[in-house]
């Protein structure tokens, strides 16, 4: 992490992890903060500041590896694969904030 970070900076990338439960998956915030768009790509997550501003919480880590799962299904015409599974990409959900 770069020590010049503006206060805004760490705020908004505070509130995108914490909204975003990265804890839950054993990141810590300051491993996040030396590539917080990474991270959010590698797990599944890359939408959660658009989600956020849309007045939305973004999806758990467990939701962004599932929809991860699917969207590699659907990309080599498997999406059935993802859905014997139980999973279906339209059944993940959105909790309001």
């Amino acid at each position: 992490m770069n020590s010049t970070c503006s206060d805004a900076w760490l705020n908004f990338w505070g509130d995108v992890y914490v909204a975003s439960r990265l804890s839950r998956c054993g990141l810590s915030f300051e491993v996040f903060l030396e590539n917080p768009e990474g991270w959010l790509a590698r797990l599944g997550l890359e939408d959660a500041p658009e989600i956020m501003a849309a007045g939305y919480l973004p999806l758990l880590p467990e939701q962004g590896r599932v929809r991860q799962q699917w969207q590699a299904a659907e990309a080599y015409g498997q999406p059935e694969t993802a859905t014997r599974k139980g999973c279906s990409y339209s059944q993940i959900a959105v909790v309001s904030g």
